[in-house]
């Protein structure tokens, strides 16, 4: 029987696992002892017959050590020719299903014994699926609900108090939790079980219960099309936490799906990578949809903090494609030419390198010593080793090194079994001797990851050199290697040594300056605040630079220095010039030429331009020059090594150190491209330049590569670094914009910065760029197919009566029936008063309503107020009873307070009304008749304040008139009664009290203006019983003011008011809908997680009418056709804004021929005087920009002539009005006169 061996490694790459199925035996060890083996002894596994399990495959997996030293091993048997089934295929797997859903993972009891029998014999189990879980702690099988299944086994991350267990068998996916002390659960009478059990019976699932899934739907599209795939094809599929599937489509994009595998989001898509399969093969496609049975043959790795995907597909033989994570955005694909095909792929040396093994053809290759192809089992194919540096390189040539496999492991990668990886580490097993060895021993592998040796550098004396450098004025020590040069002979390559640092306001000269090439072409400036590289070129007078490294006003104190041919190794510190040296200062270590190049020269243009070295005078013309050098250098990574500047892109803050350096015409040429003149397009005609589509140089990024925290994105740079509100102080913001929003209509990714950037926008006042943002095309023509069946049929239904309209679409693995997953109330109480403490007490930033940061903080207060105040309460009524709390009601103690309660429950009453009668704007109808009433009253609201006005003004003269009728001796009018037909005769006199309010309503002042109000709507009370004519003629006037006057004026007012009113409802429907949500959000935020998708859904899905889309469509593109800028100019193009390599050199050449024949230094200490020279430079400067003044003043002079012309119409078409104003003048004079 041959010898198999199963290698199992943890998430953390640190516990290893192996299983020898020959004999049945398991062992351990760690990452650290692999020679220290310690086997796992299971007693029915040395009583079982190993040659009875010839016919099945084994999955093995192993946990991390978990708190209390606990370690799971998980092994798996199945049977290596089953397909998968895309459901239950009976009753019985119904049942079981059912009962893995609604009992413990771990199982309390079990009458099941240990014996392999049934699977030797092939009885009840003939499939020979079963599943063993062992405690290494316990040394003993844990029994579980996953007993019974056989398939791929995955232990996920642990948390802290319970371990995850993932298996992928032939009819779902199933998913264990067990606990960490899982033997408190085994017993059924533990007080934690009991206390459990009634929870799960109050609260619905227990949360240590499996979760049963349906395969995802590209695998059962596989099924239903009669080509069921293997199971043993997925091993690869789950990574980390993630379960990876890829759906291949006859059109340009296949995608990659990721299910999460943990958490409270468990079986969720939560990531789908875009694959453009045309942009490798296009011709292998139609053969890749054929072979549907080779569909899940890919190649997946995450880097170890998981902000890389590196992807292979082996049809494409020798191609990776690099994703971002966090918006599954591509990076880069690079393809092999050195290998034929890729086995297996891992992130090493701290996610800095890309291990790839390969296959490669001899026969494509030159071999000296061909009994080395014997060796081979093949004898065309050898295993490789590819390095690739993904971040550490300037070249691509060199980032990746190259060497051939001498042990011959090729057998040992080509069955997964033999090795495996993780987080960094690779590990395989030896088939003759049975041991495991770590890939990074491999002799081979040691010498490509070997860092550079610096044996063959020389120093040089760097103390000395500082000596002379303080002892001599403008002298600095110039070497050849490590050999001190004359200065005097060296004239030439010397002459800009005192203007090698122009952005430093000071004079500085360098402290060394060395030669290391043989024909001293090459240079190295060690200056006070900057290392420079320089080159002379061939047939170029002047050098170029390569390399610089720029401190941040800090000088540099040198510690050591070693060079050689091409290369130099430079140790030093730095210090403030006021400060005194310190030994513990950092000492900065640069080895050149293995520096990081695009880095650092991005870091420089972000020094350099907040520099003072243009207020230098003497250094001002050389100022912009050097920053053109700086500048160069990038732009050499942009256009000859666009692979290296997308990598450093995403490690390192490249574009934020170009945008608060204000590159504008470096950061143009990253996001766009000159609008090409054979497309088709209408829309890409509109503009001189489109964003790049493709082969992208820069991606949006939220998070930081170090850690996981949220760092400030581009785009917020690029508007915290805006020097105003126009949009020429501006224009990076709407660069980044307009790139982005571009992009989206590929895939949603790009927006990721946007969203999180929408208020820094409004905060500096660039809300102009928000509006225009809208009209871009990805907010309408963006569209994503989606499977309907994870759509309700109540949403669809609001769909079709709706134009547009919203919906929330859960993408995630089907669940089995009875896996209604609802959250247990302890836990779900618990994490909100968790997030309320995290985010009310240590987040400082959880307000994203940008117009109320401080009512929203009041209203917050308020809301968890109401709640302490109504506990207060229920405690009151619980320790005074009723009675005490009613007190209040009795109105034989305190009438006065009755009084005060009813008159306030009145009140309250009316304003709860009036509530209830605002909430109903949610709704469009009642919102449009509320909204047109507020509209109402706020437009006429000054001229109520008129009218009422003269309503006092009225009812002041009325009372100045009444309140004393008595002193004018002003009697009312008392109407009398006379009683018929009655013995005697009764006769009812009317009197009048004048003094009192009921009698005589102006005797009050108050009373009067309510009296003088009612005359509006025709109560003229009392004002009959005064036959006096002051009053007569005050009655007379209001009536005419009141009534006949301001009424109608009202009337007429409230009419056209009502008509734009009604004309606005639906804006403020909308407004008053946003204000709920707004204020939602920021109330649910302290208690709801920002990654809770339910309550904060990352993507937004809607349904429209395709008339509502094309209208919008239409509107869209007339706006953007009407105006010059929607987020960039239309009229702007990419362009360099730099002169030539010649035009470069030509001031440097100026200067050395302006300085060559002055006195010449030398070691004693002399000195020349650079003065001239420098006027001499200004001089040349100005001959250097000629050909920029020609231009402008012939432009200037075009536009002299332009104005010219047009006065000169303007004056003569003046002239021959004024003529024939002057004949019609003549001509009037002669009518007068005639």
């Amino acid at each position: 029987m041959v010898v198999k061996y199963y290698v199992a490694l943890s998430q953390d790459g640190h516990e290893v696992a192996i299983f020898n199925s020959s004999k049945l035996e398991i062992s351990t060890c760690t990452i650290d002892t692999l020679n220290e083996l310690k086997p796992f002894f299971y007693k029915p596994f040395k009583e079982a017959n190993a040659v009875s399990f010839s016919h099945v495959t084994w999955s093995l997996s192993i946990s991390n050590k978990l708190a209390n030293g606990e370690i799971l091993i998980a092994l798996s048997c199945f049977n290596k020719n089953v397909h998968l089934m895309s459901g239950d295929k009976d009753s019985k797997q119904r049942n079981a299903s059912l009962t893995r859903q609604s009992i413990n993972s771990v199982l309390t009891h079990t009458t099941t014994s240990d014996s392999l029998g049934d699977l030797e014999s092939g009885g009840k189990k003939k499939n020979h699926h079963s599943t063993w879980i062992f405690s290494t702690l316990n040394k003993e099988r844990i029994r579980t609900t996953l007993d019974d299944l056989g398939g791929i086994i995955r232990v996920l991350g642990s948390s802290s108090h319970k371990q995850n267990i993932i298996i992928i068998h032939h009819y779902g996916i199933t998913k264990a939790n067990i606990p960490i002390n899982y033997r408190i659960f085994q017993s059924p009478f533990h007080y934690n079980t009991l206390n459990k059990r009634v929870f799960k019976a109050l609260f619905g699932k227990n949360s240590n219960n499996a979760t049963e899934f349906y395969f995802p739907s590209v695998i059962l599209n596989q099924i239903s099309h009669e080509d069921n795939p293997q199971l043993n094809l997925f091993y690869r599929n789950i990574k980390k936490n993630y379960l990876f599937v890829q759906d291949y489509k006859l059109d340009k994009l296949n995608t990659l799906e990721c299910y999460n595998l943990r958490g409270s989001n468990c079986g969720e898509l939560v990531k789908l990578f875009k694959i453009n399969s045309t942009k490798y093969n296009p011709k292998e496609l139609p053969f890749i949809v054929a072979n549907r049975t080779s569909k899940n043959n890919i190649i997946i790795e995450i880097s170890k903090n998981e902000k890389l995907l590196a992807y292979h597909n082996r049809h494409y033989n020798n191609i990776i494609t690099l994703f971002l994570m966090e918006n599954c955005l591509e990076i880069c694909t690079k393809e092999f030419t050195d290998i034929h095909s890729i086995i297996h792929i891992q992130f090493i040396c701290n996610d800095e390198k890309l291990l790839i093994i390969g296959e490669q053809k001899i026969e494509d290759y030159e071999i000296e010593e061909i009994e080395i192809v014997k060796t081979y089992n093949e004898g065309s194919i050898r295993s490789v080793f590819v390095v690739w540096d993904l971040f550490s390189s300037n070249s691509e040539e060199d980032s990746v090194k190259i060497t051939y496999d001498s042990l011959n492991m090729l057998d040992v990668f080509r069955h997964h079994h033999s090795y495996a990886s993780s987080n960094g580490n690779i590990i395989y097993m030896n088939p003759e001797d049975g041991t495991v060895n770590s890939l990074f021993d491999h002799p081979d592998l040691i010498n490509v990851l070997r860092t550079p040796s610096n044996i063959l550098l020389k120093p040089i004396d760097t103390i000395m050199a500082q000596e002379l450098v303080g002892s001599t004025k403008n002298y600095y020590p110039i070497y050849h290697f490590d050999k001190m040069l004359d200065a005097n002979t060296l004239e030439k390559e010397v002459n800009y040594g005192e203007y090698i640092e122009p952005w430093i306001r000071s004079e500085s000269i360098p402290q060394i300056l060395v030669f290391i090439n043989g024909d001293m072409t090459l240079r190295v400036v060690i200056g006070h605040y900057s290392i420079q590289v320089w080159r002379n070129k061939p047939l170029k007078t002047h050098p170029s630079l390569e390399y610089i490294w720029i401190s941040n006003h800090q000088k540099i104190e040198v510690k050591s220095l070693l060079v050689g041919k091409n290369e130099f190794l430079l140790k030093f510190t730095l210090c403030s010039e006021n400060s005194s040296n310190d030994m513990d200062e950092e000492i900065i270590q640069i080895h050149w030429p293995h520096v990081l190049i695009l880095k650092d020269a991005c870091v420089a243009l972000e020094y350099y331009f907040h520099s003072d070295g243009r207020k230098n005078p003497k250094k001002g013309i050389f100022f912009d020059e050097f920053q053109a050098h700086i500048k160069k250098i990038v732009k050499k990574f942009i256009i000859d090594e666009p692979i290296i500047f997308q990598l450093a892109e995403i490690r390192y803050d490249i574009m934020g150190n170009l945008i608060r350096g204000n590159c504008v015409s470096i950061i143009k040429k990253i996001l766009f491209t000159n609008r090409n003149k054979l497309s088709k397009s209408s829309e890409a005609n509109l503009r001189a330049m489109n964003a790049k589509t493709n082969n992208h140089l820069h991606l949006p990024r939220l998070y930081s590569w170090d850690s996981n925290s949220l760092k400030k994105s581009d785009l917020e740079v690029a508007i915290e670094s805006s020097t105003g509100v126009h949009r020429k102080d501006t224009i990076i913001v709407g660069y980044l914009l307009d790139y982005y929003s571009d992009n989206a209509i590929i895939s949603v990714g790009w927006m990721n910065t946007i969203s999180r950037a929408l208020p820094h926008l409004y905060n500096h006042h660039l809300d102009y760029y928000v509006r225009e943002l809208f009209y871009k095309p990805c907010f309408g023509k963006k569209q994503s197919s989606i499977n309907q069946s994870l759509i309700s049929s109540y949403e669809l239904e609001k769909g079709f009566h709706k134009d547009v309209h919203a919906i929330y679409i859960r993408q995630e693995l089907q669940r089995k029936p009875n896996t209604k997953y609802v959250s247990n109330f302890t836990d779900k109480l618990v994490n909100s008063v968790r997030k309320l403490k995290q985010n009310v007490f240590h987040n400082g930033d959880f307000i994203p309503n940008i117009r109320y940061n401080v009512v929203v903080s009041f209203h917050i207060v308020l809301y968890y107020l109401g709640y302490l105040r109504l506990s207060v309460e229920y405690l009151q009524l619980k320790q005074k009873g009723l009675v005490i709390s009613l007190r209040i009601l009795n109105p034989n103690e305190n009438e006065l307070i009755l009084r005060s309660y009813t008159v306030a429950t009145s009140l309250i009453t009316f304003i709860m009304w009036i509530e209830l009668l605002l909430l109903l704007r949610f709704f469009s109808g009642p919102a449009n008749y509320i909204n047109i009433s507020i509209s109402i009253i706020s437009r006429v609201f000054y001229f109520f304040i008129f009218m009422t006005i003269v309503i006092v003004a009225i009812a002041h003269s009325m009372y100045l008139l009444l309140r004393s009728p008595d002193l004018i001796h002003l009697v009312p009018n008392g109407q009398s009664f006379t009683s018929v037909n009655l013995n005697p005769d009764i006769t009812i006199n009317q009197t009048f009290d004048v003094n009192n309010v009921s009698d005589n309503y102006f005797s009050n002042f108050w009373q009067s203006i309510v009296a003088v109000y009612f005359w509006i709507n025709g109560r003229w009370d009392q004002v009959d019983q005064w036959n006096f004519l002051p009053i007569e003629i005050l009655c007379f006037v209001a009536s005419i003011l009141l009534i006949t006057v301001m009424q109608n004026m009202l009337v007429a007012f409230m009419t056209s008011v009502f008509d734009d009113a009604s004309t606005s409802g639906r804006q403020a429907v909308l407004k008053f809908r946003a204000d709920l949500i707004c204020d939602y959000e920021t109330l649910i935020k302290v208690i709801v997680s920002r990654n809770n998708d339910i309550e904060n859904p990352r993507k937004l899905y809607y349904v429209a009418k395709l008339e509502a889309v094309e209208n919008w469509e239409s509107e869209a593109k007339k706006y953007r056709k009407l105006h010059k800028s929607i987020l960039v100019d239309r009229f702007e193009s990419v362009t360099d804004d730099e002169k030539s390599d010649d035009e470069y050199g030509e001031i440097w050449e100026r200067f050395s021929k302006e300085i060559k024949g002055k006195k010449k230094r030398d070691y004693s200490g002399s000195s020349y005087d650079g003065s001239s020279s420098k006027f001499n430079s200004i001089r040349g400067y100005k001959s250097f920009e000629n050909n920029d003044v020609e231009k402008l003043e012939k432009k200037m002079k075009e536009v002299q002539d332009d104005v010219k012309n047009k006065m000169k119409e303007i004056k003569d078409e003046m002239k021959s009005n004024i003529k024939g104003l002057e004949d019609k003048l003549v001509q009037l004079l002669e009518l007068f006169k005639t």
